[in-house]
């Protein structure tokens, strides 16, 4: 019973022993009696009233809900027409959106206090009831006024401001729709009622905040796969969730043990975790360790990470141990990834500067040999064999941009319709003395009808001859290389197979990746660069094909198959090429920083009978372009100072001076390096070290211009 209550019974219970004390008469005797029971059986039915109150509210978390209930039971409870909780805004507006009516429309919505009066308005900042017996009666209550009450059908109200830290915060207000006279007993009940439901609305806002942030947090730690686990000390039964007990690669229902806990783990790695959990249990620290857990029925291993620690009771003695589980798998074997990555980046550069020197090393030989003979025939050869190691280097040069460029999505495929057996030959073409020198057997094996596809011709015969050029790395002398080509299909099936090494089966998912080298024995020179296959797989995948590799295990040889889609064509005629003929005398302007490349390109073309003036800067270009007046511009693009792009731009604006034509000479050639030259105003685009032929063929078809 609530202390006002209480205190109201024992002020009716003093009277009636005074009067008995006085000696009253038997008919008031009768009447004080009547009093105190009356009294007790109203109190009653309060604490009853307020006992369902508390009962209802806390099964509510919806805040309309629990106003309506409240104001349903209040309404109920002091038989009024409605009842109504409001929030208030800012101390001027109710703010009202759970009530209860009876026979009376709902006032669920937003109404201005200043609505109801100035006394109302008053009582309510100053926190005190506002009580109307008759509306229509009160003189509080100007006509003006009068109009919102009779819209809301109110003739009698009871209206009850709580203020929290000093503001004006909500109200609870009852309506009757004729004239009341209350009691201070249901102005007093009004005021509990308001101030518990305000409290029932702030548990409620608590409750779902708190299941808000629960529902968060388990959500995070769905996703982030989190296992919890603990277990009192010392060890009985482990207390795992689902998580954890997946992470160990038990059933949700598993009973966990500390034996089942250990052998799960490991063995490499149990005797650690022991460790770390006595070091972490005695001396007081955190528990933090990464191990293997093992399926012992498949074989199948998970990296996982735990931490945790030791609750102690005030004596110092261990009494529970708990912690997370996290699965770091994935990123366990993403570290493994890039440490061998980064192992064969450095086998790569390693690898690079031996097949450099390898080219170099002869080159520079020659060089020497040229120097202290005058025999024509070892100069002949000597000039054989540089041109020879010159195509291996450019070759690997080629490869490493190729890679680049595919990597970066920037190659563009010229395609056409191309027959196979064109493809093939041009390979075996590129690589038949690497067959020779390496003593292997290339046979051929191409159907006879014409196999079409629509490719790039250049980047097929570049895909054959990386597959071709592998494998007789990798086959020992005496052995045999197979190329075939067949109809599989709607597919044209390009096969190399091989007697060589072959492939281990836990390599043969590796081959196709960038540095991968099937063998590094220091007898075989030939291991290459490691990117050719790489290099073949995006090109073959460009053209919108797979390839695979095939091997029976080492010593069993190996096959590679390139599919592509066939494009069924009719037979075409072949064309020749006509040979280039040769052109006039052209004035040449040879342009590169690099003073050796330079003159070594103006002497070539001097002995074709050329005129070759010589600038290294991009100033003394176009100085000496207005003074020769070049039929040919050859243009390195990385000059210092005025570059060859900003030279080719000048040049094609002096609109005064013949225009000539503008080739540029660059170690880059990508697709966005060209486009680049011709927005400049470049003609053609070469990239270095420079194709004779092609240079050949493009000035012979320059016709000179008269000399002024």
């Amino acid at each position: 019973m609530a202390g006002s209550d209480a205190s109201d019974l024992g002020v009716a219970e003093a009277q009636l022993l005074r009067r008995i004390e006085e000696g009253c008469s038997r008919q008031e005797l009768l009447e004080s009696l009547r009093s105190v029971f009356a009294r007790s059986a109203q109190l009653g039915d309060r604490q009853r009233f307020l006992a369902e109150l508390d009962l209802t509210t806390r099964q509510l978390v919806d805040p309309p809900a629990l106003m309506q209930a409240t104001a349903r039971l209040l309404a109920e409870h002091l038989g009024v027409d409605r009842c109504a909780y409001a929030n208030v805004d800012n101390e001027a507006v109710f703010d009202i959106t759970g009530d209860y009516a009876r026979g009376v429309p709902s006032i669920v919505g937003r109404w201005d206090v200043a609505a109801f009066g100035p006394s109302c308005v008053a009582d309510m900042l100053a926190n005190r009831p506002y009580v109307v017996e008759d509306t229509d009666g009160d003189p509080r209550i100007p006509p003006e006024v009068l109009v919102a009450y009779r819209a809301t059908t109110i003739r009698a109200v009871i209206c009850v401001p709580l203020h929290k830290q000093g503001r004006f915060t909500a109200a609870m207000a009852v309506h009757q729709t004729q004239p009341r006279r209350w009691t201070p007993d249901e102005i007093q009940l009004v005021s509990i009622v308001v101030g518990r439901c305000w409290e029932a609305l702030e548990r409620s806002a608590v409750q779902r905040t708190l299941a808000e942030s629960r529902a968060r947090l388990e959500y995070a730690v769905q996703l982030s796969g989190i296992g919890f686990w603990y277990c009192d000390l010392p060890f009985a039964e482990l207390m795992w969730d689902v998580r954890t007990k997946h992470h160990f690669f038990l059933p949700p229902d598993a009973r966990v043990t500390i034996e089942m806990f250990y052998d799960r783990i490991h063995p490499d790695d149990r005797e650690a975790t022991r460790g770390a959990v006595d070091s972490s249990i005695a001396n007081h620290t955190s528990y933090d360790v990464v191990y293997r857990t093992v399926n012992p029925k498949t074989g199948d291993q998970k990296y996982v990470r735990a931490l945790g620690g030791t609750t102690y009771a005030d004596d110092g003695t261990p009494l529970r141990f708990d912690g997370v589980t996290v699965d770091v798998t994935a990123q366990k074997r993403a570290e493994e990834q890039l440490r061998d990555q980064d192992r064969r980046k450095d086998e790569f550069l390693a690898t690079l500067a031996h097949e450099l020197r390898n080219p170099l090393a002869p080159i520079r030989t020659g060089l020497e040999l040229i120097q202290i003979t005058n025999d024509a025939s070892v100069v002949h050869r000597v000039h054989q064999m540089m041109g020879r190691q010159l195509v291996h280097l450019v070759r690997m040069v080629d490869d490493l941009l190729d890679i680049s460029r595919v990597t970066m999505g920037k190659v563009q495929l010229v395609t056409e319709r191309v027959e196979i057996d064109h493809v093939i030959n041009s390979a075996v073409e590129t690589v038949r003395s690497l067959f020779e020198k390496n003593g292997v057997e290339l046979v051929l094996d191409v159907a006879a009808d014409p196999l079409v596809v629509q490719g790039d011709p250049t980047r097929l015969a570049q895909i054959v001859a990386n597959l071709l050029s592998n494998a007789a790395k990798y086959t020992p002398r005496g052995g045999r290389v197979v190329v075939s080509a067949a109809l599989r299909g709607e597919q044209v099936e390009i096969a190399v197979t091989d007697t060589g090494i072959g492939i281990p089966p836990e390599k043969l998912p590796q081959v196709f990746e960038m540095f991968a080298q099937l063998g590094q024995s220091i007898d075989r020179a030939s291991g290459g660069l490691g990117i050719g296959l790489t290099l073949a797989r995006r090109l073959v995948e460009l053209h919108g094909g797979t390839i695979d590799a095939q091997s029976e295990g080492p010593g069993r040889g190996a096959r590679f198959v390139v599919r592509l889609p066939l494009r069924t064509i009719a037979h075409e005629q072949r064309s020749t090429v006509a040979p280039v003929p040769r052109g006039a005398s052209l004035r040449i302007l040879v342009v590169d920083d690099n003073v050796d490349a330079a003159e070594a390109l103006a002497a070539l073309l001097e002995i074709s009978g050329h005129a070759i003036r010589l600038a290294h800067t991009g100033q003394d270009a176009l100085s000496i372009a207005v003074e020769q007046r070049p039929d040919v511009l050859l243009l390195d693009i990385g000059l210092p100072g005025i570059d060859g792009y900003e030279v080719a731009r000048r040049i094609r604006a002096d609109s005064s001076q013949p225009q000539p034509m503008l080739v540029a000479l660059t170690g880059w050639g990508a697709e966005e390096d060209r486009r680049k030259g011709r927005d400049a105003g470049f003609d053609e685009h070469l990239v270095k070290p420079v194709d004779h032929a092609r240079l050949a063929a493009l000035l012979a078809a320059v016709v000179p211009r008269p000399v002024q």
